[in-house]
C-alpha cells in the first residue's frame, strides 16, 4: 500500500462476517496519533461494496475524533451490473506462480495471486468479471474453467 512509501504505519480494523465496515470499531482503533482512516470499495481482495450509510457512520467517527475519512472509490466506473470478484483455493501442489503464468499465457485468463491481497492460507487465485450478463457467464468463466482443468487435470 501507498502508506508504506510515506512511512506512516496502517492499522487494519477487521470486518464484519459480511465484509462490511464496523464503525465502533474503527473508533475503538483510533489513537492520539492517527491521522486519517481509509476505506476503499469495493474492497480487496473480498470485492464488498460499503453503503452509504455505513460510510457516514465511519466519517461521524472520523469528525468527532479529529481524523480525516480518506475514501477511495477508484473503481467506480469499473464496476457493472452483473460484477464480481472470486477467491479461488486451489488444492495442487503446483506452485501458486506457475499456475498463474500457465493461466495467462496458455488460456488467456487474468488471474491475480490471494497472496496479493495478505491471504496466504494456501494457493488462492482471485478471479474478477466486470460485465458479465447472465447470459454470457459461462462464457467468461469457460476458459479459467478449461484452464484450470487443463493444468491439474
Amino acid at each position: 500500500m501507498a502508506i508504506n512509501i510515506a512511512s506512516v504505519r496502517g492499522v487494519c480494523v477487521t470486518t464484519d462476517e459480511n465484509h462490511q465496515l464496523r464503525p465502533d470499531a474503527i473508533a475503538a482503533a483510533i489513537t492520539d496519533r492517527t491521522r486519517a482512516v481509509v476505506t476503499i470499495s469495493p474492497d480487496n481482495p473480498t470485492g464488498a461494496v460499503y453503503s452509504p450509510e455505513s460510510l457516514r457512520a465511519v466519517s461521524t467517527v472520523c469528525r468527532r475524533t479529529g481524523v480525516y475519512h480518506i475514501h477511495d472509490e477508484a473503481y467506480e466506473h469499473f464496476v457493472y451490473d452483473g460484477a464480481f470478484y472470486v477467491l479461488l483455493r486451489v488444492n495442487a501442489e503446483i506452485d501458486a506462480m506457475d499456475l498463474i503464468r500457465r493461466l495467462i499465457r496458455e488460456h488467456k485468463v487474468a488471474v491475480i495471486p490471494g497472496d496479493t491481497f495478505g491471504i496466504e492460507d494456501g494457493r488462492r487465485l482471485r478471479v474478477a468479471y466486470g460485465t458479465l450478463e447472465k447470459e454470457t457467464v459461462a462464457e467468461g468463466i469457460g476458459p479459467l474453467a478449461r484452464g484450470l482443468t487443463a493444468i491439474l487435470g
